[in-house]
């Protein structure tokens, strides 16, 4: 079975775009996406590790996470992989209290289109365990993922896992390993000359 894993933030979900709005209004900045040299988000509020957590947790309480915008070409290109035959997993950093929204979200904008969500676990209130992605993709036999991240893309490149990266402005650096696309319609290109 050829398995593909998909990053949800960023790569399906415009998580950063409902983010900014939810903390321009709740804390008065005028931020936008292009601000967002890195995904460590208290880097870019100027706030620390724990605030920016705090931060997250509350938007992620709000309409606004519920009904985040799809990522331009993802529909389509989620679309064309179910059709090739590829098996798809959402593989997320999201912790586990937004589970329930999550798979809801997912369910409504890709109906059918996964066999599951997994959740690293990443930046949880209560500080529970977290896995690495390449651990979640090792798990469901992805030898691809989809990914935004350039820490989560080099750990999977250094585990054999190849990697796909959505070009954005907090990945700028080039990794080893990791094809670097601009769009869905290039990256459906890249994975069929992959290998399985």
């Amino acid at each position: 079975m050829r398995i593909i894993g998909i990053d949800l933030d960023e790569v399906l979900a415009e998580f950063l775009e409902g983010m900014c709005v939810f903390h321009n209004e709740r804390f008065g900045t005028a931020l936008s996406k292009s601000d967002f040299f890195t995904y460590e988000f208290w880097k870019v509020w100027n706030c620390t590790k724990d605030e920016h957590i705090k931060r997250v947790h509350m938007f992620q309480e709000t309409d606004l996470f519920r009904n985040l915008r799809v990522c331009e070409g993802a529909a389509g290109g989620i679309n064309a992989l179910k059709d090739d035959g590829f098996e798809l997993f959402v593989i997320t950093s999201r912790h586990k209290a937004t589970e329930r929204q999550t798979r809801e979200w997912v369910q409504q904008n890709f109906p059918g289109a996964f066999k599951d969500v997994l959740f690293s676990n990443n930046f949880s209130l209560d500080n529970s365990s977290s896995l690495r992605k390449s651990e979640l993709c090792k798990l469901v036999g992805a030898s691809v993922l989809l990914e935004d991240q350039l820490g989560y893309a080099e750990d999977c490149a250094e585990k054999n896992i190849q990697v796909i990266l959505f070009d954005k402005p907090w990945n700028k650096r080039d990794l080893d390993g990791v094809k670097r696309v601009f769009s869905w319609d290039e990256a459906a290109k890249e994975i069929k000359k992959m290998r399985f």
